[in-house]
């Protein structure tokens, strides 16, 4: 049970943490993990000081389960106390975009974009999280794009058998034909590349047009609720 009100003295545990430093990110992973129950009996501002810097840690050195594990409580934590800032940060933003980020890296595309669409919804004008949406999009590659991506592996296989004709056949019997066969293969394999190139830019543009017009949709809503609570002042 978190204890509440004001508090006037740091507990030992809260000072030896303190003596950790947090940017010792693997040393304060295991502090708490070592001392997790007593932790869970201080003062919740103290309390709040570990956990936070141990999910930050978590995140840092890379342990996306755990931190999926423990970022929702951290959020709770972060909507529970009077003061947004933590740190001079948004620390609600902060945790979910990590969350997203954890997401992402697990391959969870689908709930690392719902995150973010969220956290657009809120903070419309945030370049990171427009730019990172952009990215969570393009890694869930869609079919035409799996299609391209084979049209041009089996092109480049044909420009790779021209190629051994032209040295081991057509170089050593038909040597007045090399210039046409030499074409033949250049022309192959610049086909590949089309292939290739056009089914990644396709994508690349529509996921771009998706999120800019989503964006777009949440800075107006965001302008019209400005305006409404103007009018509501007046």
């Amino acid at each position: 049970m978190l204890k509440n009100g004001p508090y006037l003295f740091q507990s030992e545990l809260y000072v030896k943490f303190l003596g950790i430093g947090l940017k010792k990110y693997r040393k304060v992973i295991l502090f708490y993990e070592e001392h997790e129950i007593q932790i869970m009996a201080l003062h919740f501002d103290e309390y709040f000081e570990l956990f936070i810097s141990y999910i930050n840690a978590l995140f840092e050195v890379g342990e996306h389960q755990k931190f999926l594990l423990n970022v929702d409580e951290g959020i709770e934590l972060s909507i529970a106390r009077p003061v947004h800032l933590y740190r001079g940060e948004d620390l609600y933003h902060k945790l979910l975009f990590r969350k997203a980020a954890c997401l992402y890296h697990q391959m969870r595309y689908a709930e690392a974009r719902y995150i973010l669409e969220e956290l657009i919804k809120i903070q419309p004008w945030n370049d990171h999280t427009i730019m990172f949406l952009k990215k969570c999009n393009r890694a869930k590659k869609p079919r035409y794009v799996m299609d391209c991506i084979a049209a041009g592996v089996f092109i480049f296989i044909i420009t790779a058998i021209i190629i051994a004709i032209e040295v081991f056949f057509i170089r050593q019997y038909f040597d007045e034909h090399t210039s046409m066969i030499s074409a033949a293969r250049n022309a192959m394999f610049l086909l590949g590349v089309v292939v290739l190139a056009s089914g990644q830019s396709i994508h690349f543009w529509k996921t771009h047009k998706v999120v800019e017009n989503f964006v777009a949709k949440q800075r107006k809503r965001k302008r019209q609720l400005k305006r409404e609570k103007v009018k509501q002042w007046q």
